[in-house]
């Protein structure tokens, strides 16, 4: 888990996952906008130090407005 600030967490996400993520559109969608706690999860094989530019893929990109409510509110 990493957690950061805007504009630095964003490029760091987009670095990171380079061209690979799981579905069509959701890299662009990241790049375009990264609201405010806002979170992307990125899938990595191997260990921190073998973290580099594109070699991490972007398997979810979530925004505040689709948060939901877990159990009890």
């Amino acid at each position: 888990l990493v957690v950061g600030h805007d504009p630095a967490i964003q490029e760091l996400a987009l670095t990171l996952a380079g061209a690979q993520a799981a579905e069509d559109g959701l890299l662009e969608r990241m790049a375009s906008k990264f609201p405010t706690s806002s979170i992307a999860v990125l899938e990595v094989t191997g260990s921190w130090p073998e973290l580099m530019a594109d070699n991490a893929r972007l398997t979810r990109f979530v925004v505040p407005r689709e948060f939901t409510a877990g159990p009890g509110g």
